[in-house]
């Protein structure tokens, strides 16, 4: 939605899988594709996934090449926001949080970059959460669930081991949480929701609806 990369959009309108493009489009493995997927916005290098695989930096660094020609308006994007430290600017979300830089030497420069290139991503994602858990938090209430925590595009919530709540809960949550991105960035990009379950937190099963 950020970057407004049309083959990234398409992708998710259509409901395709994002790893299986990457690995079908760099002809790698799947592991490798979801690595450079989800590190690339975090400002993975090239020796940081070829140490991961034991491949070479040179074919590390062209699975980044590859990914960034195939979505150029996504590496527009996050240049956009690496540049803010090194021109001095902020960078503010579509809900109005800013990031300043303060001080930016050589020695904190990539760091610096690698926090500009997700924060509007971390953020957005933090705050669509937070929007969801109060919109729905007193319905919750009144089928005896509780809000325990936020964690970054998670809410985790405690209900009675009974299969009618727990199917209402997902049902609520999973519509609320499609529905305001929807209302609140007015985008056509799908946010998909999908849930976990378990009698402690540390021992979840992904579940379905």
């Amino acid at each position: 939605h950020m970057s407004q990369d049309p083959s990234l959009v398409e992708c998710f309108v259509q409901g395709r899988d994002l790893h299986t493009e990457v690995q079908q489009a760099l002809n790698i493995p799947r592991i490798r594709a979801k690595a450079v997927n989800f590190g690339i916005a975090y400002g993975r290098t090239e020796f940081s996934i070829a140490e991961e695989f034991d491949i070479s930096v040179e074919e590390a660094r062209s699975y980044i090449r590859m990914w960034f020609a195939r979505f150029p308006k996504a590496k527009e994007f996050m240049d956009m926001c690496a540049a803010a430290p090194v021109q001095g600017k902020s960078l503010v979300t579509p809900f109005g949080r800013q990031r300043r830089f303060g001080l930016v030497l050589q020695d904190n420069l990539r760091e610096l970059q690698n926090e500009a290139r997700n924060f509007i991503i971390q953020s957005v994602a933090s705050d669509l959460t937070l929007l969801s858990a109060m919109k729905i938090e007193k319905e919750l209430a009144n089928l005896g669930i509780m809000i325990i925590n936020l964690v970054h595009d998670s809410i985790l919530i405690e209900a009675p081991n009974n299969p009618d709540t727990i199917k209402k809960a997902m049902t609520l949550l999973g519509n609320t949480m499609r529905q305001v991105p929807v209302e609140e960035l007015q985008t056509n990009v799908p946010f998909e929701v999908e849930f976990s379950i378990g009698t402690e937190w540390g021992n979840l099963e992904e579940v379905s609806i």
